[in-house]
């Protein structure tokens, strides 16, 4: 049975490794030695706190055994990773037949299952101490024993199998035993184990380990997930809660579907999800780097404190935004989107790149509406517009992760102007234009009209504001929103505080659709009761106009 696995090649393949690990390893160890010492040199080589700890020896001028020891750790460490890989899979290709027998009389003769799994554990397979404590904690064969499964799942441990450490786990929390299960759990993740990690998390997020730090549950979910996407329903239950993570179904479906849970067994276990479910589809999560490694969570940050804070400060009776301000920078360092989502609204300096990565790295669906409704709203929609080309990437962003999340109310506004307007710039839709007018008239109301107007001329400016003054406005802050526009845009109010209004004037010209470039400068009308412009400064706003034109 073993040949049919393992072939000549890897055998031969195996005895050089060996070789060139004799600082190691040596020939009269056995297969379950030899995995126990490669496994001790693996973590050494991998371990970043002990690795920076020789590192502080070496320049503190100690050289011992230790230290040299580290360095052929280092020196060899993708020879050992090999070699284990070898390793294992010698041993299980060498017990297979005798496995796949006990497997079989599980269905059978749970009993004898039990007496083959344990015959197996005296022959030196790991493995098999591990399922002789999954009989004992179960009662599969053999009458249930807690102590008994917790022996053998520590001697399976001891003997190379770094899954056994979930066992152990599950079997000391049932015994009791929590601070012994949570150690557990971290030798395993140590060991990297997929399993280990996701229970790590669940601990961790149930406030049984680190503090119940969120942004370390969150790191725990993903690093199991890494690790075996079979793993990753930690990952889809904090994508469903908003636990650190924003809400995003489309990437808790899939990770629930690489788990293999159904939409019956997560409602089993009392997992809210929201009735359009079964309309989401799954989408392979993506997120950033946590900056954290295992030895680096106790003691982290947890912006989840951090945006609980600014909240309160935010939302109180008397908001308190500037003393909100530190706890939304230290959230969004700590890598919270939804503290990149407040960054806008309290205007912290670089509030647009953290919106942009909350949208990017998180698939937050609040950034990523306030994103597709701002690009959307300054486009101009003529191609190759980057406000236009962001307004398509956002919403087209929101169609993929939140598609069957309705939109809220101005947002759904938004996207019917913005699908509108590209329907029209595309020609998908036919525009009912005057092909003549070359600028837009608004009236305080924020309503508007197209209308023809004579640049050429002051006489040619006041016939479509239907008033004798006018005055023209050209700061720099004016010019760039008609550059933003793509238009020429002549307003009308009806008080000396029109700039007050300003926002609103832009946002109709925008939406009407129409679109005239012409110059730098935005021409603004006034009634009859704002004081008149006399002839000398009416020469002067002449002379502006010319130099802008």
């Amino acid at each position: 049975m073993a040949d049919k696995f393992f072939n000549a090649k890897k055998a031969k393949e195996m005895k050089e490794l060996e070789k060139t690990l004799e600082c190691f390893i040596s020939p009269e160890m056995s297969t379950d030695t030899k995995i126990k010492v490669l496994e001790n040199s693996f973590w050494r080589a991998h371990h970043a706190g002990y690795c920076d700890y020789m590192a502080g020896q070496r320049m503190a001028g100690v050289d011992d055994g230790q230290v040299y020891q580290h360095d052929l750790d280092c020196k060899y460490k993708y020879e050992v990773e090999r070699l284990l890989e070898i390793l294992h899979e010698f041993k299980s290709d060498v017990y297979a037949e005798d496995w796949q027998r006990a497997e079989e009389l599980l269905e059978t003769d749970s009993k004898a299952a039990f007496e083959a799994w344990l015959e197996l554990f005296r022959r030196g397979y790991a493995r098999a101490s591990n399922t002789v404590g999954w009989c004992y904690r179960t009662g599969s064969g053999v009458d249930a024993n807690l102590d008994k499964a917790i022996e053998y799942y520590k001697l399976s441990v001891d003997g190379g199998y770094a899954y056994a450490y979930n066992g152990l786990y599950w079997t000391l929390k049932e015994a009791g035993r929590q601070d012994e299960a949570i150690n557990a759990l971290l030798c395993g993740a140590g060991l990297d184990d997929a399993a280990c990690f996701e229970a790590l998390a669940a601990e961790c997020g149930d406030g049984n380990a680190f503090g119940g730090n969120s942004r370390v549950a969150a790191y725990l979910a993903t690093r199991a997930y890494e690790l075996d996407e079979e793993c990753g329903s930690m990952l889809g239950y904090y994508y469903v809660t908003g636990r650190f993570f924003p809400v995003v179904y489309s990437y808790a479906k899939y990770c629930f579907e690489q788990s293999n849970f159904t939409r019956e067994g997560l409602e089993a276990i009392n997992i809210e999800l929201p009735e359009f479910w079964d309309a989401v589809e799954p989408v392979k999560p993506q997120y950033p780097d946590f900056g954290l490694t295992l030895d680096t969570c106790e003691g982290a940050v947890d912006p989840e404190e951090l945006v609980r804070r600014a909240e309160e400060l935010m939302f109180a009776d008397q908001p308190d935004n500037e003393a909100a301000k530190p706890y939304i920078r230290e959230a969004v360092a700590a890598g919270m989107s939804r503290a990149m989502y407040y960054s806008y609204f309290l205007d912290i300096e670089g509030c647009e790149d953290m919106l942009i990565n909350g949208a990017n790295k998180y698939g937050d669906l609040d950034c990523i509406d306030l994103l597709a409704k701002t690009f959307s709203d300054f486009a101009t929609y003529k191609i190759g517009n980057i406000y236009l080309t962001n307004a398509i990437r956002y919403w087209n962003m929101r169609k993929r992760l939140h598609s069957s999340v309705p939109m809220a109310k101005g947002t759904a506004e938004a996207y019917e102007r913005y699908s509108d307007r590209l329907d029209r710039m595309l020609g998908r839709k036919e525009q009912d234009i005057d092909r003549d007018a070359n600028a837009i008239k608004l009236t305080f109301d924020g309503s508007f009209e197209r209308v023809k107007v004579d640049f050429s001329s002051l006489e040619g400016l006041r016939a479509p504001l239907d008033c004798e003054r006018v005055n023209a406005i050209s700061t720099e802050k004016l010019r760039g929103l008609s550059d933003k526009l793509g238009f020429t845009v002549v307003m009308y109010c009806d008080e000396r505080g029109m700039m007050k209004h300003l926002n609103e004037n832009v946002m109709a010209a925008d939406l009407s659709g129409y679109e005239v470039i012409f110059g730098d400068v935005i021409i603004c009308g006034f009634k009859d009761d704002y004081a008149p412009l006399y002839k000398d400064e009416l020469d002067e706003v002449w002379e502006l106009l010319e130099a802008f034109q």
